[in-house]
């Protein structure tokens, strides 16, 4: 353009309209104004002569980014759920970047989300094959699940990029150890050979710590061998890797069961039925454990309350439910036992406890052996049998050295064994132990009477100083019986095994109305 330089001195209204730059002092026509917008106008329309919006793809690729490092920190600061929903943000924005599906596959093992996180990996390797870091990943959870055959293909792939990788290997050679010992093991348990199964199978969980497979097998040969706190173990490890297993939930009702922990073990049941409702375990083992656990609320009622017939019958249906179950059948000998002491059946509730005596010492619960050595302590106590009595009170102890109640029954079943030695004075009225006041007062008329010297030995009848003396000796016992049993403090030592008259010599009491004779004076103690 040509510019003209501007005439100060000229005058404006000669001149064309015109812009001015004050700093050059230069005049732009009109015209080639008007032209030299045209053209920006022109190259401003043309393709690519101005910047373009980003495309979608980058913007989400971005934002993706983003997402990932929050995942990044959250899962750094141990906020794991916080860390999965910022990874799964990063898969749905960009499910083209593998580095999306490994990050959440990390999260989800840290879950132990395994079966999503294999998911994952597969998906990242699709996206990049041969990708180390995944296989790696993916071939250990392989490993963790006893997915042996799967894990050696990854780790062979991985050994192909690195030869001679001695931690490669190791985890190789670890795998098929301890997918020998799966084998083995398996093999053992059909044999029934728990303990022997259960060894290979600590070897084979060494490497497939996560094994819900392999985890409930061992848990099976815990509940044959009776160690059913490892089974509880065992199935609550497999139920947080896989809480949807039944066999899990099936396993762990059946060990609370043995453990008579029957509101535990219906819950467990329960909730099988809830995720299977036609389940045949879950039916018959939640049926079962609440008939059992009718019966012994019944039964247990009915005893408190006295019905100790109806409490005999009814833990005598109880042996019939379960009979493998040995712990509630020991518990149903324990009921009979009592109740037959209630009854005063003193033989056959010493078979009944001796029957619960019988059920092995691993199988029996410490607390049921102890009260039914007790229990049968009772029985022998009926029996007049104070040896075994006391030997049975001793057992219990000894079971139990804290055990307050045992150690007071040795100490009253030495006492009653020492009674035994001393006078009866119930057999000398001949009353029963729980006679009441009137009852041995009546008793106590008719002995008295009957056997007064005066009328033992009245005219005539004692022919020697040896007759007379018996008779006085008789005559002698009824009254000291008769002082023991009508004084409430006397008769409850004496009940306890200990001697009502301090062993102080027998004396002779005045206040009745006396019977003359053989020159001695005797009195009767009518109240």
């Amino acid at each position: 353009f040509r510019l003209r330089r501007i005439n100060r001195s000229s005058s404006r209204s000669s001149e064309m309209p015109s812009l001015q730059f004050r700093q050059l002092r230069y005049r732009i026509p009109l015209h080639a104004y008007n032209f030299t917008v045209l053209l920006c106008l022109l190259a401003i329309s043309l393709p690519g002569a101005r910047p373009q919006p980003a495309s979608k793809d980058k913007l989400s690729a971005g934002a993706a980014n983003h997402e990932r490092t929050l995942g990044d920190q959250a899962l750094m600061e141990g906020k794991l759920q916080i860390a999965l929903k910022h990874f799964e943000a990063a898969v749905k924005m960009n499910p083209q970047d593998y580095l999306n599906f490994y990050k959440r596959a990390t999260a989800e093992m840290i879950d132990k989300k395994y079966s999503a996180a294999v998911r994952d990996l597969s998906k990242a390797l699709e996206l990049k094959p041969g990708y180390s870091q995944a296989l790696d990943k993916r071939a250990r959870i392989y490993l963790m699940e006893g997915r042996f055959d799967q894990a050696a293909v990854d780790l062979r792939e991985l050994l192909k990029a690195k030869p001679g990788d001695n931690d490669l290997q190791e985890k190789l050679n670890n795998g098929m150890v301890a997918q020998n010992a799966w084998s083995t093991a398996q093999r053992l348990m059909t044999q029934h050979n728990w303990p022997a199964a259960r060894d290979h199978l600590n070897m084979a969980l060494d490497v497939a710590s996560d094994s819900v497979e392999i985890l409930l097998a061992r848990a099976e040969c815990h509940k044959a061998l009776g160690e059913l706190e490892n089974v509880l173990a065992d199935t609550g490890k497999a139920l947080k890797v896989q809480a949807s297993s039944i066999a899990a939930l099936v396993l762990r009702g059946q060990a609370y069961y043995l453990m008579m922990e029957m509101d535990l073990a219906q819950r467990h049941f329960r909730e099988g039925l809830r995720m299977d409702p036609e389940h045949k375990e879950c039916k018959e083992n939640f049926r079962r454990i609440k008939k059992m656990d009718n019966i012994m609320k019944s039964a247990d009622a009915e005893f408190a309350s006295g019905q100790f017939e109806e409490a005999l019958k009814t833990y005598q249906s109880g042996e019939k439910v379960d009979p493998s179950h040995l712990v509630f059948l020991g518990k149903m000998f324990l009921g009979q036992c009592r109740a037959l002491n209630k009854l005063k059946r003193y033989r056959e509730a010493a078979h009944q406890c001796s029957r619960g005596m019988d059920t092995p010492e691993d199988k029996h619960p410490k607390i049921d052996r102890i009260n039914t050595l007790l229990a049968r302590a009772d029985a022998m106590e009926g029996l007049e049998d104070w040896e075994e009595s006391v030997r049975d009170c001793e057992r219990a102890l000894n079971l139990d050295n804290g055990h307050t109640e045992s150690r007071e029954r040795v100490e009253r079943a030495k006492r009653l064994a020492k009674k035994s030695k001393m006078k009866d004075y119930y057999k000398v009225l001949g009353v029963p132990k729980d006679a009441d006041d009137r009852a041995i007062k009546k008793a106590y008329k008719i002995k008295a009477l009957a056997l007064h010297p005066d009328k033992v030995c009245g005219a005539g009848q004692c022919k020697s100083k040896e007759e007379s003396d018996l008779a006085n000796k008789h005559f002698h016992e009824v009254a000291e019986a008769y002082e023991v049993l009508s004084d409430t403090e006397k008769r409850a030592k004496f009940d306890n095994g200990e001697d009502p008259l301090h062993d102080q010599a027998q004396q002779q009491h005045g206040g009745g109305f006396p019977f003359g004779g053989g020159g001695q004076h005797f009195t009767f103690h009518f109240g």
